[in-house]
């Protein structure tokens, strides 16, 4: 998460961006990406590279997967925090 506040016309303006992940379509196609990837090395009788690819990948898939589901979460509970409004007040 990244983020600003910043003081504009009387009123404290809040941007901020969070990783909103991988969605579930290209999970799949990560996944399955992966696994060719994987199956062309042991193929090529590269049995441990094909081990050590497969558990990176799977690491990195996991934060992957966890900012699709968590991103929107955590900005509305910094809102909520913080008692702000997505819309601007009236005048």
């Amino acid at each position: 998460m990244s983020g600003s506040a910043t003081r504009e016309a009387g009123s404290t303006v809040i941007r901020g961006y969070v990783s909103d992940g991988v969605s579930p379509q290209w999970q799949r196609i990560i996944f399955v990406v992966l696994l060719l990837m994987c199956l062309a090395m042991l193929a090529a009788g590269q049995p441990f590279l094909a081990l050590a690819s497969l558990v990176v990948g799977a690491a990195t898939f996991i934060p992957l997967i966890g900012d699709y589901h968590n991103s929107d979460v955590l900005l509305i509970d910094v809102e909520r925090l913080l008692k702000a409004s997505p819309k601007p007040k009236k005048k």
